[in-house]
């Protein structure tokens, strides 16, 4: 595509209304390169399908599914088959990827793209809070655009097209040379219908221009009514996701030995949190700090293996509880997920923190300190 030129000092309307189709390249190549390194990074490490692997993406499903809008279908569709739906999305993307870099099929890739990146919005990031710090929504809308304009510039579907075109001028020439020769020859010289169009108007381009206006107009507003409407209704959306989450919590809650400020059994000494024997393996037993009032967590990992720490969460200081079932611990406010045989490293969420360890030292008698 040629730049616009200039005309008496002003851009041509008409040519500058085409300019936008190659300034989608750069967009085009990050998300193409994105999605490719993205796949190629699912398909080539060992854990992502093995099952016992906290890196699986069976287990990261079981952590998304406490929170997730579409819980019902991870817990009965995806989680069962996790290894068959973790090959469709690697795959996935890396077909969405290189489909994008060559920019064929440009409506079918970018609705493809669109959805994955919805798929992992309503799973991955769905608890990233404010919405615009996850980037899989951000990544949903640059695939809508796409949807929207097409590949633009330099892809094979213009290519394809542009062969097309070319077939279909030859055709053209090739009848208007038959209705050229005299026997389909009418009243005087045959007119061309290719004959090159009247140039506009002053009046016609001054129309196009206020048009052009006009519907630059109605977008910028139309953009600073959606950002103000978001704002406005961002309190109320996390209102009713945090009601979602405290029931998915609720519904969910099981086996774990959790209680705030628990009584100790009868003769424990003073200063200890609480006693082993009230903690059976794969569960946990909740404390308070007496040292910053912070809520405390030990976990009874295996055998005589315990491990504690402060139990809030590095994101936004909400009080993380043990899940059995995946043997993590999970903020119930963001989604946040810590891994307690691995010193609390972050298995998901929106933090790269992990939590405070905190040193304890268990007596002859199964009694708990804290000794730091």
């Amino acid at each position: 595509m040629q730049l616009p030129m200039k005309k008496r000092g002003v851009w041509n309307v008409r040519e500058w209304s085409n300019l936008p189709a190659w300034t989608i390249l750069p967009l085009r190549g990050f998300l193409g390169i994105t999605f490719v390194y993205a796949g190629l990074q699912k398909i080539t490490n060992p854990q992502f399908f093995n099952d016992a692997s906290h890196g699986s993406i069976k287990y990261q499903l079981e952590i998304f599914s406490h929170s997730s809008p579409i819980r019902w279908l991870l817990i009965n569709l995806a989680i069962p088959h996790a290894d068959f739906f973790g090959w469709l999305v690697a795959l996935g993307e890396l077909l969405v990827g290189i489909a994008t870099l060559l920019g064929l099929f440009s409506r079918l890739t970018a609705g493809g793209g669109f959805f994955i990146s919805g798929l992992l919005w309503l799973t991955a990031t769905w608890n990233v809070e404010p919405y615009f710090l996850g980037p899989d929504s951000i990544y949903a809308m640059a695939w809508l655009t796409l949807l929207l304009t097409g590949m633009g510039d330099y892809s094979a579907d213009q290519w394809l097209m542009a062969r097309r075109a070319q077939d279909d001028a030859a055709m053209l020439a090739v009848q208007r040379r038959a209705r050229q020769r005299p026997q389909y020859q009418q009243r005087g010289q045959a007119v061309n219908p290719l004959e090159a169009k009247p140039r506009r108007s002053a009046d016609v381009q001054r129309r196009a221009l206020l048009r052009n206006l006009i519907a630059g107009s109605a977008v910028l507003a139309t953009g600073m009514v959606g950002a103000l409407f978001a704002y406005l209704i961002e309190p109320v959306l996390q209102d009713l996701k945090r009601s979602f989450r405290e029931y998915v919590e609720r519904r969910t809650t099981t086996g774990s030995v959790q209680a705030s400020n628990p009584t100790p059994p009868p003769g424990t000494p003073a200063g200890a949190i609480g006693n082993t024997s009230q903690i059976p393996i794969n569960n946990a037993l909740t404390f308070t700090l007496a040292s910053n009032g912070d809520p405390g967590i030990v976990i009874h990992l295996s055998g005589t293996k315990f491990v504690a720490y402060d139990a809030t969460c590095t994101h936004a200081g909400c009080t993380v509880n043990y899940d059995p079932a995946t043997q993590a611990l999970i903020c119930p406010c963001h989604g946040a997920a810590f891994d307690p045989a691995n010193n609390a490293a972050v298995l998901a969420g929106p933090t790269n923190q992990p939590l405070a360890s905190i040193p304890i030292r268990i007596d002859s008698s199964g009694n708990i300190y804290v000794s730091g």
